[in-house]
């Protein structure tokens, strides 16, 4: 009996190892897949923050030492990181896979596939020679390709700032609105700034400069940019593409709209003054419109939209049959003016507000005007696209009105804002149910508001469109307020901002 309560002892007592050896092992075990799960997780963040890089002036090794950084942010001591990309990237550092690569021809993608290693400590199989347990984990991410539309106001007005006048006088302290060179010297003032490779046309030379600064931000071979200028009429001057250095050279062949040289042969008739307009903001959204057709679904579809504010033209419309209306879509005489046609802004009437809220007027009605085509379209360009069809195209808009026209309109008097001061302008630019001058404004802030998320914010509710509550003249949403030209080139970089952030964040 004795000898079987030893044997018992040393039974129990190697059980007791046995179980502490088993403890031991599951211990470690549930190490291992802690730290496996958290490695996982920590790629992950670093893939986002990898791809985060893709910018212009990005390297191989700033790629690889963001993701590092994420990884050991995850509690990841010293762990082996490879990171693969498409090709090589300047300085090195990441290494290439071909198949995170296009098919031939097609625009590179922001794929970055993170492979990362580390160690874990072992504490109870340590005992038996087994001190460390490798685990791995792969991820790879992908930050959305930018399809950019630039739709620029290349219209009169353009050349209305100093020193756009020294072309055509010699003084650099005119530019060519009539009251510098009088309203018929302004068409050869213009012709003369157009031309000049050293003098050139003002505010539109700062436009140029701003388009560029923003494309330099773009990824060359991975975003693709389209250039649209828009003036009486609309021109793509550059189709949606990757080649981000001839982008900029058509923004540099962007001219002012000038008749051929000369005045508008309307602009001494009564009765057809109407016909001189040469701002068709609608037309040059139209022409956008078109590049996004040929736009990648996975990509982030961004329209950066500058105008002056003025909406005195549209497209012709051959089909409606009068000869006028290769004029475009501009209200008949009102019976109580019959000059109204010729009254200022042209091919509008003066109730600007409401027309564009179908379907209570529609494109048939003699009281749809400029803004109204205008209006339709942004609508239809920003509103969200539907999954069985319908809605519209869903494009992102960043919106940024140049001047005094935009937000007072007219006036004997002007100071920039904000806040904006605006002093006597002509009763004829007032919207008679608002009693406001800022149509130009009020235009762009709609646009912006609807390019936002592809719906129009209501004052309230969770997500208000922040435009409501901001006065006239104030940056609001994806709206911007440039008092002058030397504005421009910090908002167009501020933009550029927003979108990489809204892409990689």
């Amino acid at each position: 009996m004795k000898s079987e309560s030893g044997q018992a002892i040393v039974i129990v007592a190697l059980g007791f190892v046995m179980l502490l050896a088993f403890t031991g092992i599951v211990v470690d075990v549930a190490r291992v897949f802690v730290q496996r799960a958290q490695l996982r997780r920590a790629v992950d963040a670093a893939g986002l923050a990898a791809t985060g890089q893709f910018r212009t002036g990005a390297t191989g090794p700033d790629i690889v030492q963001a993701a590092i950084d994420l990884i050991r942010a995850h509690d990841i001591a010293d762990p082996s990181v490879i990171v693969e990309t498409c090709g090589s990237l300047p300085g090195g550092g990441t290494t290439d896979n071909p198949a995170l690569c296009p098919p031939a021809g097609q625009p590179k993608r922001k794929l970055v596939r993170i492979s990362a290693q580390a160690e874990v400590s072992m504490l109870f199989l340590q005992l038996v020679g087994i001190n460390k347990v490798p685990v791995e984990a792969s991820s790879t991410a992908e930050a959305a390709a930018v399809d950019a539309v630039l739709i620029l106001d290349t219209s009169e007005s353009q050349a209305y700032d100093a020193p756009s006048g020294y072309a055509y006088t010699g003084d650099s302290n005119l530019g060519c609105k009539p009251a510098d060179v009088g309203a018929e010297n302004v068409a050869a003032c213009i012709a003369a700034c157009t031309a000049s490779a050293t003098h050139p046309c003002y505010p539109l030379q700062q436009i140029k400069d701003a388009a560029r600064a923003f494309v330099d931000r773009m990824y060359q071979d991975y975003d693709r940019v389209a250039v649209v200028g828009y003036d009486r009429s609309a021109t793509t001057v550059y189709h949606l593409g990757i080649d981000l250095y001839a982008a900029k050279n058509a923004i540099d062949d962007l001219r002012v709209y000038e008749y051929a040289g000369t005045a508008c042969p309307y602009a001494t008739t009564v009765g057809e003054r109407w016909k001189c307009g040469s701002s068709n903001p609608g037309g040059g959204l139209l022409t956008a419109s078109y590049e996004f057709a040929n736009g990648r679904q996975d990509s982030l579809w961004v329209a950066l939209f500058l105008s002056s504010g003025g909406i005195n033209a549209t497209d012709p419309i051959p089909s409606m049959g009068s000869p006028e209306n290769l004029f475009g879509y501009c209200p008949p005489k009102n019976f109580s003016d019959p000059l109204s046609r010729d009254g200022l802004p042209p091919c509008r009437d003066q109730r600007w507000s409401v027309h564009h809220q179908a379907p209570t007027i529609t494109m048939t009605s003699p009281l749809y005007d400029a803004e109204d085509y205008a209006y339709d379209i942004a609508t239809y360009m920003g509103s969200e696209a539907k999954p069985n069809g319908g809605g519209g195209m869903g494009v992102l808009f960043y919106t940024i009105a140049l001047g005094q026209k935009a937000v007072c309109t007219t006036g004997v008097t002007y100071a920039p804002g904000p806040p904006v001061i605006c002093g006597d302008f002509n009763p004829g630019y007032m919207d008679l149910d608002s009693g406001l001058p800022n149509t130009g404004e009020l235009f762009l802030r709609y646009v912006a508001d609807i390019g936002d998320n592809g719906k129009l914010n209501p004052p309230g509710g969770q997500d208000p469109n922040p435009c409501y509550t901001t006065g006239s003249g104030y940056q609001c949403g994806n709206y911007y307020f440039a008092p002058t030209g030397n504005d421009l080139l910090r908002i167009f970089l501020e933009i550029a901002g927003r979108i990489f952030t809204r892409i990689s964040g």
